[in-house]
């Protein structure tokens, strides 16, 4: 039988490894979005998924700390949300990214091994979902 291999961390120095996450940033209006990718580019993260950002009528930052944002329009400044936040990177490639409704994004990550389709969904009630 052979021995269980260790998935490369991204601090091994591989080069092969990126990170997804997704995060709760409570708010992205009044600099939350700056916050909220100055702490993601502390971390180390490549791809999040930031939801709750509550951002209306089409005004977001659109870049920062290194980071190409996409976001919804929330249905309120008060509830709702969600944006794709990712840096450049040699391994995988964010091709398209789509909005349906407030809550519900869908973006194609392209990378060595071919698409991915990823889709997140905020639920006011049941928090995030992940689906395949």
């Amino acid at each position: 039988m052979a021995s269980p291999q260790t998935a490369p961390s991204q601090t091994d120095g591989s080069g092969t490894t990126f990170s997804v996450v997704s995060w709760n940033i409570q708010s992205g209006r009044n600099g939350g979005l700056d916050s909220a990718c100055r702490a993601l580019e502390s971390l180390g993260v490549d791809i999040a998924v930031l939801q709750e950002t509550k951002l209306t009528g089409g005004v977001h930052t659109r870049a920062s700390h290194g980071y190409s944002i996409a976001a919804s329009n929330a249905k309120s400044a008060h509830q709702g949300g969600i944006a794709l936040a990712w840096k450049p990177h040699n391994l995988y490639e964010i091709a398209e990214t789509k909005f349906w409704g407030p809550n519900t994004l869908a973006f194609q990550l392209v990378t060595g091994g071919g698409t991915i389709l990823r889709r997140g969904m905020l639920h006011p009630t049941l928090g995030s979902v992940n689906v395949g």
